[in-house]
C-alpha cells in the first residue's frame, strides 16, 4: 500500500490505534440501520434530493445554480447553507410535500449542509480546504509557549505538517491544466 500522501492510511491508522471493532464507514446495505451521513440515511426532509432531479421540480427557480454562484464567489458553507434556506422558505417551501405527504415540510441547517458535503464535490473541496485553514490558524496560535516565548518545535512540527497537507491537498484538487490548442502556422 502507498502512503505517500498521508491521506489513504486514516482508516488504518484510526483502526489500530483503538484496537476495536469499528462500524463501516459507508453502508451500502438499506436494510441496515447506518451512522451514513449522506441524505439516504435521514430521516430528514431534503429539497434538494425530493425535488430537484425529479418532474416536481420547480422549474422556474434554479436553487443548484445559485449554490454554484454562491461557491464561485467564494462563499463558506454557512452562508450558502444560509441562502439556501431563504430561498427555500421564500420561494419554494409552500409548494413542497415531504415523503409522508406533509405539506411546506421544515427543511433544516443540518439537512442542506449533509446534502451540500455529499453531493457537491466543489463544495466539499471548498470545505475541506476550510478545515484545513482553520486548523493551521489553531495551530500557529500554540507555536511560541506564552510562558517562555520561546519556540514549542511540537507545535512547530504539526503546524508544518498542516501546511504541508494544505498544499499537498491543493495541489491534488486543482484543475488540470489545458493543453494549449494547436494553431496551424502558415
Amino acid at each position: 500500500m502507498e502512503h505517500g500522501d498521508d491521506f489513504s492510511v486514516l482508516g488504518d491508522n484510526l483502526a489500530e490505534a483503538n484496537d476495536e471493532i469499528l462500524d463501516p464507514i459507508y453502508c451500502t446495505d438499506p436494510g441496515k440501520e447506518t451512522g451514513n451521513l449522506s441524505c439516504s440515511s435521514s430521516a430528514d426532509f431534503c429539497y434538494l434530493c425530493s425535488y430537484m432531479d425529479s418532474t416536481l421540480s420547480m422549474n422556474d427557480l434554479d436553487l443548484n445554480s445559485h449554490i454554484r454562484v454562491l461557491l464561485e464567489e467564494g462563499k463558506e458553507l454557512p452562508a450558502i447553507v444560509r441562502a439556501v434556506l431563504d430561498i427555500y422558505n421564500n420561494e419554494l417551501r409552500d409548494n413542497c410535500v415531504d415523503d409522508q405527504g406533509n405539506a411546506a415540510p421544515e427543511w433544516k441547517a443540518s439537512s442542506v449542509t449533509r446534502h451540500l458535503l455529499h453531493n457537491n464535490p466543489d463544495i466539499f473541496v471548498s470545505y475541506t480546504e476550510s478545515v484545513l485553514q482553520h486548523l493551521i490558524v489553531r495551530q500557529s496560535q500554540n507555536v511560541v509557549d506564552r510562558t517562555t516565548k520561546r519556540v514549542n518545535h511540537t507545535e512547530r512540527k504539526a503546524l508544518l505538517e498542516s501546511i504541508d497537507a494544505l498544499a499537498k491537498w491543493k495541489q491534488r484538487c486543482k484543475p488540470a491544466r489545458s493543453k494549449r490548442p494547436a494553431t496551424a502556422m502558415d
